[in-house]
């Protein structure tokens, strides 16, 4: 083969590379995010305390996220909120804070990166949120509102979809 061939055949090969790698790149920055509780089923006893995440994967540029959650406020009571790492990412500040209206069950939590830094990229874990299990039955756990921010100036939305849960709680065993 002359050495002409042999330089259009690698030049087409790294074209062809170059080809594929940027449709895959373009699949992922295009797909919306997930944002979804994690574990997707909880099983609980009354009187028990338990933990839930409110988690994302495939982001891009993530800066700022806020969430509305909601659940049985006769079956369920929060302890506690706390951030999750995946802002914090990278050694980033931050700025969380939560909105709590236990006698409805609903909670709004937000969070962003203070400065100007760029956003997060990948899956994490974004809140961590304690329940307690009050009374025996089902609850969902509602994800019915949410936004994403990226660290464009200004912020721009990032499109995203929710996944909720479902908590079963059980009446404690008998003694």
């Amino acid at each position: 083969m002359s050495r002409k061939k042999t330089i259009i055949i690698i030049l087409c090969l790294i074209l062809a590379a170059t080809l594929i790698a940027y449709l895959a790149l373009s699949t992922v920055l295009n797909s919306p995010a997930a944002l979804y509780v994690d574990p997707k089923t909880t099983k609980s006893v009354v009187g028990q305390d338990f933990i839930i995440n409110i988690s994302i994967s495939s982001v891009h540029d993530l800066y700022a996220w806020d969430f509305n959650l909601s659940w049985a406020s006769t079956i369920l009571s929060v302890v506690n909120v706390t951030e999750g790492p995946f802002l914090k990412s990278g050694g980033n500040s931050t700025y969380f804070n939560y909105g709590l209206k236990a006698a409805a069950g609903q909670i709004s939590v937000e969070c962003t990166r203070v400065g100007n830094v760029p956003g997060a990229t990948g899956s994490g874990v974004l809140a961590t949120i304690k329940f307690n299990a009050q009374s025996s039955g089902q609850s969902p756990l509602d994800l019915y509102y949410a936004l994403l921010l990226n660290s464009a100036t200004p912020s721009q939305a990032i499109p995203y979809q929710l996944s909720s849960s479902n908590v079963y709680s059980s009446p404690p065993p008998d003694v």
